[in-house]
């Protein structure tokens, strides 16, 4: 087992960052489309005869 490592690489930490804010730009963008599905479904509408 190795335990001289060094510190991991700041290109390591920009990656890690990349991915994250791509991650959260995603969700903010679908944000509609998540809503929509956690969102309960509309009442149906009731159908009525129409006047005389």
């Amino acid at each position: 087992m190795n335990i001289q490592k060094g510190p991991a690489s700041p290109g390591m930490y920009l990656a890690w960052g990349a991915m994250t804010v791509l991650a959260l730009a995603i969700l903010w963008g679908m944000g509609g489309v998540i809503s929509a599905w956690i969102a309960p479904p509309e009442e149906p509408t009731t159908i009525t005869a129409p006047a005389q």
